[in-house]
């Protein structure tokens, strides 16, 4: 392995993800352990999140042997706002640079709940977090002068509504669908805005499908995670999943469409939300405001 110590390529006109440093978040199994196979295959110096120490280890035996870097692991627990803060103030401190972080931690709760912070479960942990980690490493990725942040949202953002002056559900009625299309409409947002925010910085910013992958984000007790394992043999595998998140960690120009939806490796039709300038500056501002006390 070599020791950390490689250029980063700034001067290069192209991109070139050999020697980047890039952070994955949930990536101890699925699409993330996927995508950090690859990014390690194609010379990423990387590190790695998850919630469990044992599957931490684990991922890091099987990422390492392709990596010529050594693999950095955290154990960051997505539930915890002040938990995901007090990891990216960490890194920020030890680590001198970040090229790309990509969003994939990530849940599918079947049943309503609230988090460690009171906050509706789905939407604390998929975008809450992500974008508690997002804004706090911000100063570090904007150091890298030409970076990424990407989000691994889904095709449920595309027909779904965020509800602003309601984000827990109190006074509508609460739904798989309803919450976690909630969720990850504010992940699309959120990349779309942070583009409009920051692209003539150098950052580039993107939300994306990854399709119907069978990943344990469904596993959970109950009919519905019955039904989920009754329908995991017929998803598409982790590794497929993790085409389009690697696609835009990798792919040089693809920065001209900043901002967008992706799907199979290129721009997707999105919830026509996406160019509501302002409710993506609202989404930011409310976000903001959620998790300033924290």
């Amino acid at each position: 392995m070599k020791n950390d110590t490689t250029d980063n390529g700034k001067g290069s006109s192209g991109w070139n993800v050999a020697g980047k440093h890039i952070l994955i978040t949930g990536a101890t199994s699925g699409i993330g352990l996927a995508t950090a196979e690859e990014l390690a295959r194609q010379g990423a110096i990387l590190s790695i999140t998850g919630r469990n120490q044992e599957k931490i280890d684990q991922a890091k035996l099987l990422i390492q042997p392709m990596s010529e870097y050594p693999v950095k692991t955290y154990k960051v627990d997505f539930q915890s706002l002040s938990g995901v803060r007090a990891f990216a103030d960490e890194y920020s401190k030890t680590n001198s640079q970040l090229d790309v972080l990509i969003n994939n931690a990530g849940q599918f709760a079947f049943e309503k709940s609230l988090s460690a912070d009171g906050y509706e479960s789905n939407f604390a942990v998929n975008h809450l977090a992500s974008f508690v980690l997002t804004t706090t490493l911000l100063p570090l990725i904007l150091k890298s002068k030409i970076s990424r942040v990407i989000f691994v949202a889904s095709d449920s953002s595309e027909k779904a509504k965020i509800e602003l002056d309601d984000l827990n559900f109190e006074h509508r009625k609460w739904g798989i669908m309803s919450s976690y299309g909630q969720s990850k409409l504010a992940n699309v947002l959120f990349a779309a805005e942070l583009s409009r925010r920051y692209k003539s910085s150098g950052l580039s910013a993107f939300s994306l499908h990854p399709g119907a992958v069978a990943t344990n984000i469904g596993n959970s007790g109950g009919i519905m995670g019955f039904l989920w394992k009754l329908m995991k043999p017929f998803l598409a595998s982790p590794k497929k999943g993790s085409q389009t998140s690697v696609y835009l960690a990798t792919k040089s120009g693809v920065e001209l469409d900043s901002g967008k939806y992706f799907a199979k490796q290129k721009v997707a039709k999105a919830n026509p939300l996406i160019s509501d300038q302002q409710l993506a500056e609202q989404v930011w501002i409310k976000s903001e405001d959620l998790t300033r006390r924290i």
